[in-house]
């Protein structure tokens, strides 16, 4: 399975240079546990000016995964590259179902 899309960065978010976006397919299908991650893709570099909308391509792949329906798509940008959440950093907030026939958009926000 492939993912492809675009995180679409909020207009609220401030201009950033050198992050680290960390996109993740998790399987939510268990009922009562955490996710389970799947596959992960790291884009070193990303950079966001402050303009309205940013949007930043991506592609993630997975050769095993459980049953479409229970896939998401999760995606974190890391202002100082570590894989931990800190303050600043902009994560999707919103459950994006995996879709492996088109792309699809996963809005990240500042937190």
């Amino acid at each position: 399975m492939q993912i492809t899309g675009d995180i679409v960065i909020n207009a609220q978010a401030g201009a950033f240079a050198d992050a680290t976006a960390y996109i993740y397919l998790e399987d939510v299908g268990r009922l009562d546990a955490s996710a389970r991650r799947i596959a992960v893709t790291r884009l070193e570099g990303v950079a966001y000016s402050g303009r309205p909308e940013g949007r930043i391509p991506f592609a993630v792949s997975a050769s095993e995964v459980p049953d479409a329906r229970d896939v998401v798509v999760r995606v974190h940008i890391s202002k100082d590259g570590g894989e931990d959440v800190s303050s600043g950093d902009l994560v999707s907030t919103s459950h994006i179902a995996a879709n492996a026939e088109g792309p699809i958009d996963v809005p990240v926000r500042e937190i």
